[in-house]
């Protein structure tokens, strides 16, 4: 059986059949589904995440699809080219559509993907894995050491903005100084249920602490789609 987490409160698609087409692009599968005003997308993400090139119709996809849209997110991978992993990610924080993520294997550039789903669905044997960029350099000495402090620093920000909530402090560090972090199924349902409650805590304290003389509640930049 699996087990869907939410991560937001989303409106869900009921269970009547849809009518289905599938339009290949590239090795991945787009397939749509079509009722009435709402179009259901299958995006899969089953294999090493290659050049932005060849996601062009997947992020068409987040792009334009609407409100009452769904997007379903196959991902089984063991990561890939970080360069369009941020990609994804931005294209999903601007998605208007509830994008459900279908949890397999997301390791590495998969963890990221998965929690920039609205919810997402397990199966007992679903895992995922956390580690710090990999990276290389040739050329000068200095300028493989401006290089390396470079991205280094940039791997902790991407850490810290993608893990968030999900990993403690310690892990957090550890994950900086090159660890790697598994979590199995039942491990993800109790990170996520922490996570959700951190960030309600956390855009409650933002709107209780900017607030005009006259009361007025001004609402803070919404942080991006988890």
């Amino acid at each position: 059986m699996h087990k869907k987490i939410k991560l937001a409160k989303r409106n869900c698609f009921d269970d009547d059949e849809f009518i289905m087409s599938e339009i290949p692009f590239d090795s991945d599968t787009l397939v749509t589904a079509q009722k009435s005003s709402q179009t259901v997308y299958h995006i899969n993400l089953d294999e090493e995440i290659g050049e932005p090139s060849k996601y062009r119709r997947v992020f068409d996809v987040l792009k334009n699809a609407y409100e009452n849209d769904l997007i379903f997110l196959r991902i089984n991978t063991l990561g890939g080219l970080l360069s369009t992993t941020i990609q994804l990610i931005q294209y999903l924080d601007m998605c208007k559509a509830t994008i459900i993520g279908e949890l397999y294997q997301a390791y590495s550039a998969g963890s990221a993907i998965a929690l920039r789903c609205h919810e997402i669905i397990m199966s007992p044997h679903s895992s995922m894995m956390i580690h710090n960029m990999s990276t290389g350099a040739i050329g000068k000495i200095k300028d493989i050491k401006d290089s390396t402090d470079f991205n280094y620093k940039q791997s902790e920000l991407f850490c810290e903005d993608m893990y968030e909530g999900f990993i403690t402090e310690d892990e957090m560090n550890s994950v900086k100084r090159g660890m790697d972090i598994y979590f199995d199924a039942k491990e993800i349902e109790k990170r996520l249920e922490i996570r959700s409650k951190y960030f309600e805590k956390k855009q409650k304290e933002s709107i209780e602490e900017i607030k005009l003389p006259d009361d007025k509640v001004v609402k803070p930049r919404n942080k991006p789609k988890k």
